[in-house]
């Protein structure tokens, strides 16, 4: 019997995850406001510089050359945007943990095999991906600009059939490849022929997993954007904003901002919070398909299992390792 999968299981885990550790989302969180504070510091000591080489006069503002203000913003952003994809697969990784039910620690936080692995698989997906879509995309477009010529309409069908074609495949493909970075953190090696055969004859309940997902997520912020766009327009309209129009650049004072510093920092925590929840939202649903396939192709047959106990020993090691 063909091992299957509960999509409203998947889809439910994050929320799961958040009743059960709500203290676990308050530390991702916490991981991502120190990565947005860093980089802001970072945008706000590059600012500074730029402030200081002002001209004087608007007259010469024709002739400011920010250059090297902007060479030196890169030079500081590049590792900048590293550090962004480790924070990603620290907290990728430690969802993943969540949903298994794995070793407990720092809310699943940790930084070793696991999450390299994960930022690995996310690298080679998307780079995969994009190297099988630029040139099927180039040939669709091809295709229906020459035929066009011939007829419009059916250059137009054509191009449109090959464009969707080519979208089908690399949906399919994501999907397929949508339980390796579980699988990866599961056996705590790269994983991309067990993902693979777990997701064998799974495609129309993981793409149902995903639409459902990306509706919930919807969902979620358009409420949360509301509750915040009632909350800014409560706070105009008691007095509260900031008076952009009448900051001068060449007489600004930083210590003005001073006050808003704790207001600002309570923002961050509470934007980094929504991403944290939006994140458990998306990766949860992966890794409890990914446990429920793995749990029902482990006990459907003791030929299979058999037949496949190189992997399947592997699996139970680390997760009999990762509940310890």
């Amino acid at each position: 019997m063909r091992a299957t999968f509960s999509v409203t299981e998947a889809v439910g885990s994050g929320w799961s995850v958040l009743r059960r550790h709500s203290g676990a989302v308050v530390a991702w969180a916490v991981v991502y406001a120190l990565m947005v504070g860093g980089m802001l510091a970072v945008m706000a000591y590059g600012l500074s510089g730029m402030l200081e080489n002002l001209p004087e006069t608007p007259e010469d503002l024709g002739v400011f050359d920010n250059l090297e203000w902007q060479l030196r913003m890169q030079m500081l952003m590049s590792p900048l945007n590293g550090l962004g994809l480790l924070v990603e697969g620290i907290v990728g990784a430690a969802i993943i943990r969540a949903v298994l039910a794995g070793r407990r620690g720092f809310a699943w936080v940790s930084f070793w095999v696991q999450e390299f692995l994960l930022i690995v698989i996310q690298l080679v997906v998307a780079i995969g991906l994009c190297v099988i879509a630029i040139p099927l995309g180039i040939l669709a477009v091809l295709l229906g600009v020459a035929l066009w010529q011939a007829e419009p309409m059916i250059g137009l069908v054509a191009g449109t059939l090959a464009g969707g074609a080519v979208v089908a495949l690399l949906l399919w493909l994501g999907l397929r490849l949508s339980l390796v970075g579980p699988a990866s953190v599961a056996t705590r090696r790269l994983a991309f022929a067990e993902g693979w055969r777990l997701s064998q004859g799974q495609t129309g309940a993981l793409l149902m997993t995903g639409v459902l997902s990306v509706v919930v997520i919807l969902v979620v912020e358009i409420a949360v954007f509301a509750l915040l766009a009632v909350i800014v327009w409560a706070g105009y309209l008691a007095g509260i904003r900031i008076p952009f129009e009448e900051i001068d650049p060449q007489t600004f004072d930083p210590e003005a901002l001073r006050p808003l510093l704790v207001p600002g920092l309570i923002a961050l925590l509470v934007i980094c919070l929504i991403q944290a929840f939006l994140n458990l939202l998306w990766q949860a649903p992966w890794a409890s398909a990914y446990a429920q396939l793995s749990s029902a192709r482990a006990s459907s047959s003791p030929l299979e299992s058999g037949s496949d106990s190189g992997s399947s020993s592997a699996t139970n090691a680390s997760d009999t390792e990762l509940m310890q």
